[in-house]
C-alpha cells in the first residue's frame, strides 16, 4: 500500500515593481542646442505570500529599490551627457 501524500500549493507569488523614468534637459533661454531626453528602466522582484501587511511592505521596498536603481541611472546619464557637452 502506498503512502496518500497531499499536495500543498505554495502561496508565494513573485512579482516585479517597474519604474520608468524620462528627464528632459533644456538649454538656457538664447542657447542654440537641442534638449536632451534621456530615459530609464528599472526592475525589483518581491514576493507576495497573501498576508496582506506583509505583501504591501514587500511591494513598497521593491518599489523604492527600482525607484533608486532609475535615479541612479539617470544620474550617471546626466553626467554623461553634460561631459559630452
Amino acid at each position: 500500500s502506498e503512502p496518500f501524500l497531499s499536495a500543498t500549493a505554495n502561496p508565494n507569488k513573485p512579482r516585479e515593481a517597474i519604474v520608468n523614468a524620462v528627464l528632459t534637459i533644456t538649454p538656457r533661454d538664447g542657447v542654440d542646442t537641442k534638449p536632451i531626453t534621456i530615459t530609464r528602466s528599472a526592475r525589483a522582484q518581491f514576493t507576495n505570500s497573501g498576508q496582506v501587511q506583509a505583501d504591501q511592505a514587500a511591494a513598497i521596498e521593491a518599489q523604492e529599490r527600482a525607484a533608486r536603481s532609475v535615479a541612479e541611472s539617470l544620474r550617471l546619464a546626466v553626467l554623461a551627457a553634460l561631459g559630452r557637452g
